[in-house]
């Protein structure tokens, strides 16, 4: 299954999509990503696997 969450807005947003995302876990996690848009660069990060792993990564 896939899930999708978003926000727009000026506050730092990694923790808010990572608990966005834990959520929506309960539907089946393969992988797990964020795109995100500061300064107008685009930062992406993705992982195979729970969003747990993600996370780690996010530290």
């Amino acid at each position: 299954m896939c899930g999708i969450v978003g926000y727009i807005g000026d506050k730092a947003v990694d923790t808010l999509l990572i608990v966005s995302l834990e959520r929506l876990e309960y539907r089946g996690y393969d992988s797990a990503g964020m795109a995100t848009l500061n300064g107008g660069k685009l930062g992406i990060r993705k992982q195979v696997g729970k969003i747990q792993i993600l996370k780690e990564i996010l530290k």
